[in-house]
């Protein structure tokens, strides 16, 4: 991350994505039953969790008000 951080102008954030698989697990299960479809979809759902909760976690810091829109 430190790499990085110095290789880009731009902030580098690290996101908690311990539990994500499971995560994206449990909610693709009530979608997918076929578990070799599931398993194909489980990275790219893991990834929208782990957006979604960095997302959340700036609203709660930030949070959008009428005269920010």
């Amino acid at each position: 991350a430190e790499r990085l951080r110095r290789a880009i102008p731009m902030p580098v954030v690290l996101q908690d994505e311990r539990l994500t698989s499971h995560a994206a697990n449990e909610l693709l299960a009530g979608r997918e039953r076929d578990w070799r479809r599931r398993k194909q979809q489980l990275d790219a759902m893991a990834a929208a969790v782990i957006l979604q909760d960095y997302l959340d976690g700036r609203e709660s810091q930030h949070p959008v008000t009428g005269e920010d829109l």
